[in-house]
């Protein structure tokens, strides 16, 4: 069984630290799926299945942590296309934990 992956981030987070966990969260991620890749597609398929889990029950601290994330960027002037991209609500994480239900209902997921 995979260990899973809990950020948080503190509001404060200085920006090479902010790169340093962006990339630790990556590489991992790289090799998750490298080890996912080697099992069986029931394997994949629940992995996948525990992903859109995983979504809507930390559907709140998502959106707390995005919710910093858009009020930062909104502070640097980032534009509203890149905003409106950023800006996540419980319609729109619900409609990923649903994409990725899908994909693991395919025969042969990922």
């Amino acid at each position: 069984m995979m260990p899973s992956l809990k950020v948080t981030m503190d509001e404060q987070m200085d920006p090479a630290d902010s790169e340093r966990l962006v990339a630790e969260t990556c590489k991992r991620a790289n090799e998750a799926a490298r080890k996912l890749a080697q099992l069986g597609p029931q394997v994949r398929s629940r992995a996948l299945e525990a992903m859109a889990l995983g979504l809507r029950e930390e559907t709140r601290d998502i959106l707390a942590a995005n919710a910093r994330d858009v009020s930062e960027s909104e502070a640097a002037g980032k534009p509203v296309p890149f905003l409106d991209r950023l800006r996540l609500d419980p319609a729109r994480i619900q409609g990923m934990a649903q994409a990725i239900e899908e994909v693991a209902r395919q025969p042969d997921p990922v």
